[in-house]
């Protein structure tokens, strides 16, 4: 791995790799959430500040699977916290 490369937290180290992508100016991890995909927000790369905001209209067969897995799992938490 370059020195221009950075790995998201716990990678190595058996964990499910986080959610982002690498820049594509640095290759620097940039991090990214499933609802800042849906809402199109921009996320910045912490090395060189490049900004990436998706393009929701392109996107939105994607962004529209997103919401209904991030609907999905907002409702399989709740119910790991629902009392019998």
């Amino acid at each position: 791995m370059s020195e221009n490369q950075s790995l998201p937290p716990g990678a190595g180290q058996g964990a499910s790799p986080a959610p982002g992508i690498h820049c594509p100016r640095c290759e620097t991890f940039i991090p990214v959430t499933i609802n800042g995909l849906i809402n199109g927000t921009s996320f910045f790369c912490s090395r060189c500040m490049l900004r990436i905001t998706p393009d929701t209209r392109q996107s939105s067969k994607a962004i529209d699977i997103l919401r209904k897995v991030n609907e999905a799992q907002q409702r399989v938490e709740e119910s790991q916290h629902f009392e019998r």
